[in-house]
């Protein structure tokens, strides 16, 4: 199952709550996590790579330059985001926190397809 995952700020190293996609990836679903290459955060600041893709095989998609601009401000990276999920056809999106629901929110809009907030 092709699952998009939607968070401000996610990477393995830094994130334990990123875990729970890469064991999806692990047990065979195609996972897309869009995500911010950088965030001031509990753990101070941390950034990552703009892309990545673990050994199990989750894809960490990281367009945004900033947690706070994929928070406020999703059209930044619309039309890059829009085509990398286009390619990747998910069948559900999922959002991680209320405060950042318009991107998941637009996606599923746009793609009509169902979304749920965790």
């Amino acid at each position: 199952m092709k699952i998009l995952f939607t968070a401000p700020f996610w990477s393995r190293e830094v994130n334990s709550i990123s875990r729970g996609p890469i064991y999806l990836a692990s047990k065979g679903h195609e996972i897309l996590i869009i995500t911010a290459q950088r965030a001031n955060s509990l753990k101070g600041k941390v950034i990552a790579d703009a892309s990545e893709v673990t050994p199990e095989g989750a894809e960490f998609f990281r367009p945004y330059s900033d947690s706070k601009i994929f928070t406020k401000h999703p059209e930044v990276c619309w039309d890059e985001v829009k085509e990398k999920v286009a390619r990747f056809q998910p069948v559900a999106i999922v959002g991680f926190g209320d405060p950042f629901y318009r991107l998941p929110l637009k996606l599923s809009r746009q793609f009509k397809m169902p979304f749920v907030m965790l």
